[in-house]
């Protein structure tokens, strides 16, 4: 929690600097409020990526922007009632809710004219009126990811708990799309609630369980720090780790590619589209047919380093050529997957 504060007085620091050079403007500017996720920054991946997208907004924007990280649902709840209840004159306003955890939050709201809501990570088809959502897809580019990992002889996919969200669609793909190989991925769950996403020594502990030579999908944020941990401080180890929401390939010798969801280009995108006067859409959804909100990057320098490797990689044009022989078919299936529901 001490961290948490630290990096957020040092951002909103930034902020007021920011701000004081644009109040010689004589007209109200819009405001911005963003709740952080209960799991807050700091995770090197999708959290920071987001405080990323924020500040280019507040960089580029004559906008007014605050932040929020709460500790709890309760701290969430307390600040939401207070922005319903500010009193705006002249002034459009929004609330950026970044994660679906806040959907319980907003069921029953009624917001006037001058007040909209985006919530992240959210397919709820119910919500009210000038309360708009977004959801990256994840099944497909998981698919995807187990299928280009379908040749190693064992796979587990590590995550932070069970969900029926879009945690629980990565898991699914990737399962799915390693047993194109004829073998069964292990899941296993760090927690049974969001905890698990900040429990680095725990995913640490467990990568150092699996066999020699498994490959390893994690869906754990903050948690994911301890996986990559363990594969770079065993060097002669055969395991190989999936980079996850950035490049990760810094992180460890064992990553050959990494799962790319550019959330920072959804949030720069849809608040500099509400910024400009355009009246946000019920819903937005990217999959893995977005090329630029969804991809695989891969690792060029994963030879370079590699002291040990597997024989069904050993060709230096592996991740590729299987990337591209499953894509067409990752996207079908996530489609079929989502129309499915």
């Amino acid at each position: 929690m001490r961290i948490r504060i630290v990096i957020l007085s040092i951002v909103l620091f930034g902020m007021c600097c920011a701000c004081s050079e644009k109040s010689h403007f004589d007209e109200p500017r819009p405001e911005i409020t963003v709740i952080l996720g209960l799991s807050g920054a700091g995770d090197n991946g999708y959290n920071d990526e987001i405080l990323a997208g924020i500040m280019d907004i507040n960089e580029s924007a004559d906008v007014s922007l605050s932040m929020i990280s709460p500790a709890s649902m309760d701290d969430a709840r307390s600040a939401l009632s207070t922005w319903l209840n500010k009193e705006l004159s002249g002034v459009n306003a929004l609330l950026v809710l970044a994660g679906n955890e806040y959907e319980s939050l907003i069921q029953d709201i009624t917001l006037p004219q001058n007040k909209s809501i985006l919530i992240f990570e959210s397919e709820v088809d119910n919500l009210p009126n000038r309360v708009s959502s977004f959801m990256i897809h994840r099944y497909g580019i998981s698919y995807l990811a187990g299928c280009m990992a379908s040749e190693a002889e064992s796979a587990s996919v590590i995550a932070a708990m069970r969900s029926e969200n879009y945690l629980g669609d990565a898991v699914n793909g990737f399962v799915e799309g390693f047993s194109v190989g004829g073998n069964k991925a292990e899941v296993i769950y760090l927690a049974e609630d969001e905890s698990g996403y900040g429990m680095p020594d725990e995913g640490y502990k467990i990568v150092s369980r699996l066999p020699y030579n498994s490959f390893i999908y994690p869906l754990a944020g903050g948690s994911n720090s301890g996986m990559y941990k363990a594969t770079r401080e065993e060097e002669f180890n055969m395991n190989l780790i999936a980079g996850m929401d950035v490049d990760c390939s810094n992180y460890s010798t064992r990553v050959p590619f990494s799962v790319i969801f550019n959330i920072r280009e959804v949030v720069h995108s849809l608040l500099d589209e509400w910024i400009n006067g355009n009246e946000l859409q019920a819903h937005y959804s990217f999959d893995l047919s977005d090329d630029d909100i969804v991809y695989i990057a891969f690792c060029e320098s994963f030879f370079d380093n590699l002291i040990a490797w597997g024989d069904y990689y050993s060709d230096p044009d592996y991740w590729t050529k299987m990337c591209d022989r499953y894509k067409a078919k990752a996207i079908e299936k996530e489609g079929s997957y989502y129309e499915s529901r």
